[in-house]
């Protein structure tokens, strides 16, 4: 496995959402930073607030086959997601309420691991962004 340290950053899993597609990176990442997540990862990177927070990562779980987001994201945003991502997508909380989805949800493409006080509507949603299209 390769380990990349990244300077002047911690909590990076609030920071980024990434699949391997695209990655969405908060906007106080600098320059030299946002180099060093494309070159090590490979993939494109779009600097953006995500629902008006610098933390996107904590907003958004994505998989190769989906991803859960903030039910406050805007449609416009929704769809710059999805675009980007290339992956279908759900608005939703977890957790029975909690907004910032990544703090209840770990999932890959095989499997996601959700929160004890998810509810069934939740879980219902969160299943089927991570069905993939």
């Amino acid at each position: 496995m390769k380990v990349k340290e990244l300077s002047k950053s911690s909590a990076l899993g609030n920071l980024i959402a990434i699949n391997k597609n695209h990655c969405i990176a908060s906007t106080i990442f600098d320059k030299k930073q946002l180099n060093e997540i494309e070159k090590f990862f490979k993939v494109d990177v779009t600097q953006m607030p995500v629902v008006n927070t610098e933390v996107p990562g904590s907003c958004i779980r994505v998989t190769n086959k989906g991803f859960i987001v903030h039910p406050s994201i805007t449609e416009k945003d929704y769809k710059l997601l999805k675009k980007l991502f290339k992956v279908h997508g759900m608005p939703t909380t977890a957790n029975y309420g909690d907004n910032f989805v990544s703090n209840s949800v770990l999932a890959n493409s095989n499997a996601a691991l959700v929160g004890l006080e998810t509810s069934g509507f939740e879980l219902t949603r969160i299943d089927e962004a991570f069905m993939g299209e």
